[in-house]
């Protein structure tokens, strides 16, 4: 696993349909998120982890690694129940094809979005098609 501490420009992990594993991701810590931040952020992602302290954000490479379970609290410091991360990357594909998205939450409150759609809501609906 490589995990690596920005101090420059910000740039959005891209990773490839050719693999089964959406393995590179940027993550960030975020206090007193609010649910406003949401719209800013699928419209303005890039310019949103600019915003944020570069100690709160963190990027993951996981192509090496297989079926491994990051937890959050070994990338960041002071963790609580109002702490929102918010995990961003773009999946690239060569031609038109269906893709499905796994997504596994265990006691948490998430979302998912996809091409700015919420496809996934822990407190409520799961799309089956995006």
């Amino acid at each position: 696993m490589i995990v690596c501490s920005f101090d420059a420009q910000i740039k959005i992990p891209t990773n490839s349909t050719e693999n089964t594993r959406v393995s590179n991701w940027i993550v960030a810590k975020v206090s007193d998120f609010n649910e406003e931040g949401i719209k800013n952020i699928l419209n303005n992602t890039k310019e949103f982890y600019e915003e944020v302290p570069s100690d709160n954000i963190k990027e993951l490479n996981l192509s090496n690694y297989n079926d491994v379970t990051i937890a959050l609290y070994q990338l960041f410091n002071d963790i609580d129940y109002k702490t929102t991360f918010i995990a961003s990357c773009e999946i690239e594909s060569n031609n038109d094809q269906l893709c499905g998205f796994d997504f596994l939450d265990i006691s948490m409150n998430s979302k998912l979005y996809i091409n700015s759609e919420k496809v996934l809501n822990s407190k409520g609906s799961r799309e089956s098609s995006f």
